[in-house]
């Protein structure tokens, strides 16, 4: 089953503006998040991602559009990103693992290497999160499926 997305890029614009104002130290990898959004988009057309691993790219898609975060941007302001951007990049080494690093790559828009962004980012916000990751999982139900 090859899902549509219609909307990916309209979203990805919306979260461009939205980010367009963050400054500070986790801002190279922030900028990143409406590409990285759109790579999960992407990859609900693929027709090789098993339905354990649509649901972890719904789920992580869902949570970045929520207005329901852990760390909501009225209070928190740009560092709430750090969640979806978590979320995110979690979803996308599990997604790496499954179908492997190039079919991956090969959706990707972004100007930097894949691997390179997913290894040094996802280390640098799951630092910054610490034990506050399981509850991000959690809370949007990664930790219930496979």
């Amino acid at each position: 089953m090859v899902v549509k997305i219609r909307r990916a890029g309209n979203i990805c614009r919306l979260f461009e503006e939205d980010l367009s104002q963050y400054r500070g130290e986790y801002e190279d990898c922030v900028d990143y998040l409406p590409e990285i959004l759109f790579l999960l988009a992407e990859l609900l057309r693929s027709e090789s991602l098993e339905e354990v691993d649509r649901l972890k790219v719904a789920a992580a898609l869902g949570y970045s559009v929520s207005p329901l975060d852990m760390f909501p941007e009225e209070i928190y302001g740009p560092y709430s990103f750090l969640g979806d951007l978590f979320v995110s990049l979690t979803v996308l080494r599990d997604v790496v693992d499954a179908i492997g690093l190039n079919t991956v790559e090969n959706l990707w828009r972004g100007e930097v290497r894949l691997f390179d962004l997913l290894e040094d980012c996802y280390n640098r916000v799951s630092k910054e999160l610490g034990a506050k990751k399981k509850l991000f999982l959690k809370h949007v139900g990664l930790d219930l499926i496979g």
